[in-house]
């Protein structure tokens, strides 16, 4: 297989994939290749179950609609490890606005509702950091609902 091939030859790189638009995916299962609801749902369970036997890393992007909520079935977001949610800041009032803020809404392995400020600078995406105007701390803008402020040490 082409993975054994890939790992072989870069034993100190880790195997990564980042799957565009789940729904555009084509699991096989019909020979005319047409496709219904059920065929992401069966798409990320060949790609999920891969990735656990290969020790590899599989990231699907996807959609969302007017509202910013996940777009398809629930159940893909059941079939994941970890569900992340990237949105530029619209709202002009706030110290993050237009930067991005990046929220990690599941985690099967550690924290849930992690939400971080980045930003694009010469040097590519790098966290936001601003200046309190009380004390002079690097602090991470408050910008979610309910969401505590993350101190820079």
């Amino acid at each position: 297989m082409q993975q054994k091939k890939l790992k072989k030859q870069f034993t100190d790189k880790q195997l990564f994939i980042i799957q565009d638009s789940l729904p555009t995916l084509d699991d096989g299962k019909y020979a005319d290749g047409r496709m219904n609801s059920r065929t992401p749902l069966r798409a990320c369970k060949m790609l999920t179950d891969w990735s656990k036997k290969t020790d590899s890393i599989v990231t699907f992007i996807n959609h969302v609609n007017k509202d910013g909520k996940f777009a398809g079935t629930q159940q893909v977001k059941h079939m994941i490890d970890t569900h992340a949610h990237l949105s530029i800041e619209m709202n002009t009032k706030s110290a993050s606005y237009g930067k991005r803020n990046f929220i990690v809404e599941k985690n099967r392995f550690g924290a849930t509702s992690s939400q971080y400020v980045i930003e694009m600078t010469d040097k590519g995406l790098s966290l936001f950091v601003k200046k309190a105007e009380n004390n002079n701390e690097d602090f991470v803008p408050n910008v979610g609902r309910g969401r505590r402020r993350l101190r820079v040490a």
